[in-house]
């Protein structure tokens, strides 16, 4: 496969809430250099988090998911 046949290609990934959050904060925190690519996969990525989450609950996500990381012992 060549770059430019993966870059018409299309994916689909299974993952758990915690890494669709992690993938979400990381993007999110970038958002201001994002490429085009880039942000359409983070507001991908923010929809999923807004069929399962309230506004305040995506708003205060970075504190829940570093307590998670906490206490899952990553840090």
């Amino acid at each position: 496969m060549t770059f430019e046949n993966l870059c018409t290609s299309e994916f689909s990934v299974t993952l758990s809430g915690s890494e669709t959050i992690g993938l979400y904060i990381a993007l999110a925190r970038e958002e201001e250099s994002l490429d085009h690519h880039q942000l359409v996969a983070l507001e991908r990525l923010r929809a999923i988090l807004y069929e399962y989450l309230s506004v305040e609950e995506l708003e205060g996500i970075g504190l829940a998911y570093a307590g998670l990381i906490v206490k899952e012992g990553d840090l």
